[in-house]
């Protein structure tokens, strides 16, 4: 006696308008002859019916011949024709199959039970224009009567994909099969217990966006590090970035009072400074130069990390503002402070640049002018002639600045009229603290003479007094 012991597995090749799908089942079963495998060739007949038993016919007969059977194995290619309203039609279906040796003449034997024909030849309903789920529309499928679950019978969304176990919830590939995959992610020891995973092959940065208290944030991150607490709040960050950022502007919308650039490392070296600069080349370049700004970490000499490091770093929480321009005009390669000076105005306080510091407006200061002998050599003593020629050389006038809103005349002199001793660079300034210097030593000069001539007056006085008393002569 032949039986139908198992069926292997039950596939089906689909038919896809404009695609170029056909209309086969791809069947295999497993026969064996009274407990052992049939080797022999075998004719079989196939039908479709609605029930596991009795019920009706929905297809045609279809009638393979010559069929190899090794080892109980064997496989045929099933095609029912066109799909029609009554074949696959969303209502249960089964395989009924019969069969004879091909050597006997004899009637085919109908096989017991029927196989059940499992949900994936129904697509070849849908992708036929059946009425089942799906819709056809040319060569693509559709469903426009509710929301698709994965994973879950009650869906909330379109599509809605309810994870099994695995926390594996979507893949997408490209044509080269690099694979972008959507992860569920719980893992409390890098601070993320609730989070959706995107993870590109083999990249070494991921992209996290974790439920936190307080909302949800957004990390580009490595895989195998946490993020850490902002130390000044003891939060996790809003956004965190592994690497490097480029962006357009910046804005922060707050009433707090906010840290808008803050090192998360400790222990730097004043070597490592945070700069800000505005060139596509860096900042001291010929090519695609410009200006920065320069922030040096108050020094904690870190030997491990920076062993050629002096013990008092010369650059120890030092502030950098550099101008780097190669251009002619008024403000190149300067640095320009301002202050507002009106309404919807600004005017120009201090100007530094190529040697010069211009300051619009008083100095206020309780302090005093650096001159240690620390900082000069070939010292050497003004003499009287020296002083005597240069005060000759110097003609003071009244003026009034045209940088100056209030037009107030003051006094001083022009720089390119001065002599070179108290000019400064490009002839733009004057050396007050030379001139000054000058007429101190003037001064001194004409005390001294002051001295000279009382002392002759005193003598002379003296003797035009013993001269004009009366006596013997």
């Amino acid at each position: 006696m032949i039986e139908n012991r198992a069926v292997t597995s039950l596939l089906m090749v689909l038919f896809m308008p404009g695609i170029g799908w056909g209309t086969v089942i791809t069947y295999q079963g497993h026969l064996r002859e009274t407990g052992s495998p049939v080797n022999e060739k075998m004719d079989f007949q196939f039908s479709l019916w609605s029930a596991p038993t009795d019920g009706n016919q929905v297809s045609t007969v279809l009638t393979v011949n010559d069929v190899e059977v090794i080892n109980g194995l064997f496989t045929v290619k099933l095609d029912f024709g066109n799909v029609n309203s009554s074949l696959f039609n969303g209502d249960p279906r089964w395989l009924q199959i019969a069969l004879k040796p091909h050597s006997s003449g004899g009637p085919f034997t109908t096989m017991a039970p029927r196989q059940e024909i499992t949900h994936v030849p129904y697509a070849i309903h849908a992708l036929n224009g059946g009425s089942g789920v799906w819709n056809v529309t040319g060569g693509d499928i559709y469903y426009d009567s509710g929301d698709v679950g994965i994973g879950t019978a009650r869906p909330a969304r379109p599509l809605h994909i309810k994870s099994n176990g695995s926390n594996h919830w979507l893949g997408l590939e490209n044509p080269a099969g690099t694979k972008w995959n959507f992860d569920y992610v719980m893992n409390p020891a890098l601070g993320y217990n609730s989070a959706l995973r995107i993870a590109p092959d083999n990249s070494p940065l991921q992209l996290y966006l974790p439920n936190e208290p307080g909302g949800m944030r957004m990390y580009l991150w490595t895989a195998d590090q946490a993020v850490p607490n902002l130390p000044h709040t003891g939060i996790k960050p809003t956004f965190a970035l592994w690497g490097d950022m480029l962006v357009g502007d910046i804005i922060c919308i707050a009433r707090n009072p906010m840290s808008l650039f803050f090192r998360q490392e400790t222990n730097l070296s004043a070597s490592s400074p945070v700069v800000f600069f505005c060139a596509n080349k860096g900042i001291n370049t010929d090519t695609d130069g410009g200006a920065g700004i320069l922030l040096h970490p108050d020094h904690h000499r870190d030997l491990a990390t920076w062993p050629n490091d002096p013990v008092d770093h010369p650059e120890s929480g030092s502030l950098h503002l550099i101008a780097y321009g190669r251009g002619s005009g008024t403000y190149a390669n300067k640095i320009r402070m301002q202050t507002r000076s009106g309404p919807g105005q600004v005017a120009d306080r201090m100007v530094v640049g190529n040697g010069h510091v211009q300051i619009y407006g008083t100095i206020g200061a309780t302090g005093g002018w650096i001159s240690s002998r620390e900082q000069k050599k070939d010292i050497a003593k003004l003499s009287s002639q020296q002083s005597h020629e240069l005060i000759q050389q110097l003609e003071a006038v009244t003026y009034i600045n045209k940088s100056d809103p209030g037009e107030t005349r003051r006094v001083g002199f022009i720089a390119e009229e001065v002599p070179e001793i108290f000019a400064g660079p490009e002839r733009k300034g004057v050396d007050y603290m030379g001139v000054a210097a000058l007429l101190t030593k003037t001064v001194q000069e004409q005390e001294r003479q002051i001295g000279e001539l009382q002392a002759r007056l005193a003598a002379l006085e003296a003797l035009v007094k013993k001269l004009t008393v009366p006596g013997p002569r």
